[in-house]
């Protein structure tokens, strides 16, 4: 990637790094990393993803150490090329294991000095405490002392300060007791949070390390990074693809479950697209490869579903922006709380640091910050899974909020793969007509020019080249000015347009139309050749997939086509649609989507073609049928259902809802526990260990509840609520 250094005439380098950062606990931990990351000279900007264990930095100057920094800061760090993992690296580092050591001491010493207490041998119980603080309390120093220098203020340092108040009042019971309680919730919510890392990197696993290339007919296994557009790669029997491609010799079945979602297996033979991470059934199957590692289907899933942090929702923002102000203003209550009503009102000091202390604890922001992003992950790693890429937290939570849908017609509700059923000429024969039309056709995506093509070719008519100025008309067709005239291909508003008369015909048309067909009128110049018809097969989820979307709360669908009023309304009554809008440019499209968002606050519109895009983007959330979708929607949109399967629509709807039903019910419970731990202080009844009860179980609440997101879904079949 290229960029400017401000104020600098020269045009410098700048290189993006990658690195897995394993001991994050927390997205103050992120934040500490990132501040400090930033801080050195020649680092341009630097993410880190504290969900995905993630670091992302570009350079432009020199080599700054930015392992040793990280690892200055306490946690491991290594490049992708190392084969680091941050998320791995959480469970498998020795590390670990030696901090699982000084827990399991410290907690120890703390039991046999609580039992000495309760028996009555004063003294071993107190040097028994004292020991457990020893042992268990100087890492906690140790990095609270680190994070102080850094000049951030973590839940580290809020326990350090109510650790060292407690000792100050003579309270070693207490102490030691906030120091083996946080170093247990801390070692359950890193293996919790783990969970939802290791779901997300789950998807690396899909991809296998070396592809098969054939090369003079032999096969060589290389590096997938090695492997180029274009090579041909064979997948022997039981193996994954390694990369996106087109099959071009063998027959053999596949599984696609873990890229689409769809549970069947799939016949491939030549012509057909694979997936990487595709499982090959018992043939043997050689493939053109389409996309190199980093632009296959499973890599950009991963991508997205990594940078959901880097795309945060609103309501992320929103608690982000909260805590920035809440955690200073917790240290400011702590400390009034704990001065003024013994400098101020005579009343005595201890009981006072002591409320002080219990509200510093119970003032942790984790249980806040963690509210939003782990729910998120989780419920686009599950997503994911489900073959629907949801391109970040924002649009997650804006898919959430839809309450009304626009779908395209060809290619989304029904098949896409209509086909040539008649060919009438007016002038010549009807062979003569197909040839013409697929002239003009041959340079066009539409999918009714494909298949005026595929006819042709079916046929073995001779197309020639296409030779002229070919100019697209999106929404109605596509001309071709050669040496002897301009030939139109096209819809009768085109041929409206170009001022060429049909109306000898007219009676014909529409009665092809009427039957649901689509009509494509043929002209040289100002004279109609003649017209071809086709026709098109509902995809058989549609009416099903519609049925459900008004069950998980979508109040109004409507389909918009630039087709005829007679195909759209067939194919509207099929699927159970019934505001069907018909011969539409791309225009009116757009229009009407923004009309569906301001009267419903939040619409999603569906399709799959070039003609789609403006709409997409005019959307609440665009989604793109990510399997027969070009690459401009895919791109355009915010979702992509990548099986072509309109059934994962409300199940991902669904799925979405829990995911915001999620947040809210995490920052409530949050927000309610906080409130009643502090009316507890207020009248004196709140212990420190109550607090660090209160603050740990909450955040392992707050986690689990958003992992439950990771299970499967239900059906989509009941009710929104």
């Amino acid at each position: 990637m290229w960029g400017y250094r401000m104020g600098v005439d020269t045009t410098v380098r700048v290189a993006r790094r990658q690195y897995a950062v394993g001991g994050m606990d927390c997205p103050g931990c992120a934040a500490s990393i990132r501040n400090a990351v930033n801080g050195l000279a020649g680092v341009v900007d630097a993410d880190v993803d504290f969900l995905a264990g993630e670091m992302s930095v570009s350079v432009d100057d020199g080599d700054p150490d930015i392992v040793g920094t990280v690892r200055r800061l306490g946690f491991t760090v290594s490049t992708h090329e190392d084969g680091g993992d941050g998320a791995q690296g959480d469970d498998a580092l020795p590390g670990r294991w030696a901090e699982a050591a000084v827990l399991a001491a410290s907690a120890a010493l703390w039991i046999a000095g609580l039992v000495s207490g309760y028996v009555g041998r004063d003294a071993a119980s107190q040097v028994l405490l004292v020991a457990a603080l020893a042992v268990g309390g100087i890492p906690l120093l140790r990095s609270a002392a680190s994070d102080l220098a850094r000049r951030s203020i973590t839940i580290d340092v809020l326990m350090s300060i109510a650790v060292g108040g407690a000792i100050a009042l003579g309270e070693w019971a207490e102490a030691a007791t906030v120091v083996v309680l946080f170093a247990v919730s801390e070692l359950v919510e890193r293996r919790t949070v783990a969970e939802s890392r290791r779901a997300i990197n789950d998807l690396l696993a899909l991809i296998p390390a070396t592809v098969t290339l054939l090369r003079d007919g032999r096969p060589v296994d290389v590096p997938v990074a090695e492997a180029r557009v274009g090579d041909t790669a064979m997948a022997r029997p039981g193996e994954r693809f390694a990369l996106d491609g087109a099959v071009v010799n063998g027959m053999s079945e596949v599984n696609e479950g873990p890229i689409t979602g769809e549970s069947k297996l799939l016949v491939k033979e030549p012509g057909d697209s694979v997936f990487a991470g595709s499982l090959n059934g018992s043939g043997s199957l050689d493939y053109t490869i389409g996309a190199e590692a980093d632009g296959t289907v499973v890599a950009r899933i991963l991508a997205h579903v990594r940078d959901a942090q880097r795309s945060r929702a609103p309501t992320q923002r929103i608690v982000d922006k909260f805590a920035a102000y809440y955690t200073p203003a917790m240290l400011a209550l702590a400390a009034l709380t704990a001065v003024v009503p013994a400098l101020l009102l005579g009343q005595p000091a201890r009981p006072w640091v002591y409320r002080g202390l219990v509200l510093l604890v119970a003032g942790c922001p984790c249980a806040f910050v963690l509210a939003t992003p782990v729910a998120t992950a989780s419920a686009m790693a599950r997503l994911a899974r489900m073959g629907v890429l949801v391109k970040g937290g924002a649009q997650l939570e804006a898919l959430g909020a839809v309450r009304a849908v626009a779908f395209d017609k060809t290619g989304t509700l029904t098949a896409g793969t209509p086909r040539v059923t008649d060919v009438v000429a007016c002038v010549g024969t009807p062979d003569e007509l197909l040839a013409l039309a697929a002239s003009v056709e041959q340079r066009s995506e539409h999918v009714v020019a494909r298949a005026i093509v595929d006819e042709a070719e079916g046929r073995g008519l001779d197309v020639g080249s296409g030779t002229g100025v070919f100019a697209a008309y999106p929404g109605r067709g596509a001309t071709l000015t050669r040496p002897d005239g301009a030939v139109a291909v096209g819809s009768t508003r085109l041929l409206d347009t170009l001022g060429v008369s049909y109306d000898a015909h007219a009676d014909a048309i529409l009665t092809a139309q009427a039957t649901g067909k689509t009509i494509a009128l043929v002209a040289l110049n100002d004279e109609l050749l003649g017209y071809i018809s086709l026709g098109d097969t509902v995809r058989p989820e549609a009416r099903d997939a519609v049925a459900r979307l008004a069950r998980v709360g979508v109040s109004h669908t409507v389909m918009l086509t630039g087709d005829n009023r007679a195909s759209g309304e067939r194919v509207a009554d099929a699927v159970g649609v019934r505001d069907a809008r018909a011969g539409l440019l791309p225009d009116d499209k757009v229009r009407l989507v923004r009309e569906l968002v301001a009267r419903h606050g939040a619409a999603a519109m569906v399709g799959d073609g070039i003609n789609d895009a403006p709409a997409l983007a005019a959307a609440t959330v665009g989604i793109a049928m990510g399997a027969s979708g070009t690459d401009v929607a895919i791109e355009t949109a915010d979702v992509a259902l990548m099986g072509d399967d309109l059934l994962k629509l409300p199940t991902a709807m669904r799925l979405a809802r829990r995911a915001r039903r999620t947040v809210v019910s995490n920052i409530a419970a949050a927000a309610g526990i906080k409130l009643g731990v502090m009316a507890l202080v207020a009248v004196g009844a709140a212990t420190l260990w109550m607090a660090v009860v209160a603050d740990v179980g909450l955040t392992l609440v707050v986690v689990g509840n958003s992992l439950r997101l990771l299970r499967s879904p239900r059906a989509a079949t009941g009710s929104a609520r």
